[in-house]
């Protein structure tokens, strides 16, 4: 084992993953990981995706898992070489990387494993984006990896109790396993702002990679039932999966939006939020869609914005949790349901400020960075205990 002079125990660091603005969970956990008290912090990471290149590793797995075997065995030389850790964490994407360690020898194999599953790759792959059937050959393969890593993991972090629930189901896992951590996000370009009245245009804003669950068809269409209201602009900020039915929808309904398809900073996604007054969360008719609270919300409710998003079961959640929620809601998949809540919005700006405060207020107590590493922390010194 891995020991320090001063007895902390040693903490490895340990994936394939990408630390960039195009992962912010991974990059700002990692972060406060490193400075953890009561851990030594050591790093061993061999990605082998460029920048931006994961979403197209997923639509071409065989190939992907072909080119990452050099990746993973030079992952594996490295991590032989050194002295056994008695704590290892293993960021997103860890399931190849946790079934790799568990078919080590006992001595090889660290004392406790946290792993950061963020989401499940068979359910992004088979469930929610269709890109392989349940029955394919490949499907089953995946399942199985994925089984067989959490299996393994001493503690599997996700980010909401509904997903944590999904893969106690799926996977058939302890309880006591599975622990759900809010998303570590970037707090120093997304920061507070007080929302100020204006005249003139209404601006409603949505940014994502506009794959299902965001449900970005609804929006369009809420779009196209206002274009009567020219004082009310939709903008529209990203590309993706539903990207050609987007452009069919406007080409047909011609809404008062505006399509930034260009991805942009998260300092000036954060200026888009900013100058917004009311901001979209997601509205997918998705099983996956129920269960997650997308970046997206991170990002408004830090800046402080009012929000619509759709009736999903992680809302109901907060709801019973809390005994209210600070964002407005509408039924998913209902685009004249969004519509007419966008206008209520619009006709009450006072109701608007009071949103934008509550987020706010939200966003410290139950999603800020700080809350995901004292949980986080608490997790591991349990594990140390």
């Amino acid at each position: 084992m891995m020991a320090a002079e001063d007895n902390k125990p040693t903490l490895l660091i340990l994936g394939i993953h990408k630390s960039s603005e195009g992962y912010p969970n991974v990059l700002y956990r990692l972060n406060e990981l490193r400075t953890t008290a009561g851990f030594h912090v050591r790093e061993i990471n061999t990605p082998f995706w460029k920048e931006g290149a994961y979403r197209l590793a997923l639509l071409r797995l065989p190939l992907t898992l072909c080119r990452s075997l050099i990746a993973y065995a030079t992952l594996l030389l490295k991590y032989v070489r050194l002295p056994t850790p008695e704590f290892a964490y293993v960021p997103y994407p860890s399931i190849f990387v946790l079934a790799m360690l568990s078919t080590l020898p006992r001595g090889l194999k660290p004392g406790r494993v946290v792993a950061d599953a963020f989401i499940s790759i068979y359910d992004t792959m088979v469930n929610d984006r269709n890109l392989l059937k349940p029955n394919n050959p490949l499907a089953r393969l995946l399942h199985q990896i994925e089984k067989v890593a959490y299996g393994y993991a001493d503690l599997v972090i996700v980010d909401t109790s509904e997903n944590a629930a999904y893969l106690l189901m799926e996977f058939g896992l302890s309880r006591d396993k599975v622990k759900a951590i809010p998303l570590s996000t970037n707090e120093v370009e997304y920061h507070p702002s007080i929302y100020k009245l204006r005249t003139g245009t209404l601006r409603v804003l949505f940014f994502g990679t506009l794959v299902p669950l965001h449900g970005v068809l609804t929006i369009v269409e809420a779009a196209a039932h206002l274009k009567y209201r020219t004082d009310i602009e939709f903008r529209l900020i990203g590309d993706g999966q539903e990207a050609p039915k987007v452009e069919r929808l406007i080409a047909r309904h011609n809404p008062n939006l505006v399509w930034l398809r260009d991805w942009l900073t998260p300092g000036q996604l954060a200026e888009e939020i900013e100058q917004s007054d009311i901001c979209l969360g997601i509205f997918g008719n998705t099983a996956k869609a129920q269960r997650v609270c997308p970046l997206k919300i991170y990002a408004y409710s830090r800046v402080g914005r009012a929000i619509i998003t759709g009736e999903t079961k992680w809302l109901q959640h907060i709801l019973n949790e809390f005994g209210r929620s600070p964002f407005a809601s509408v039924p998913i998949a209902d685009p004249m349901a969004l519509a007419n809540k966008i206008l209520e919005l619009a006709e009450t700006p006072a109701l608007r400020s009071s949103m934008a405060a509550d987020c706010q207020s939200f966003y410290e107590t139950t999603l800020s960075n700080r809350v995901a590493n004292d949980q986080l922390t608490e997790c591991l010194n349990s594990l140390k205990a």
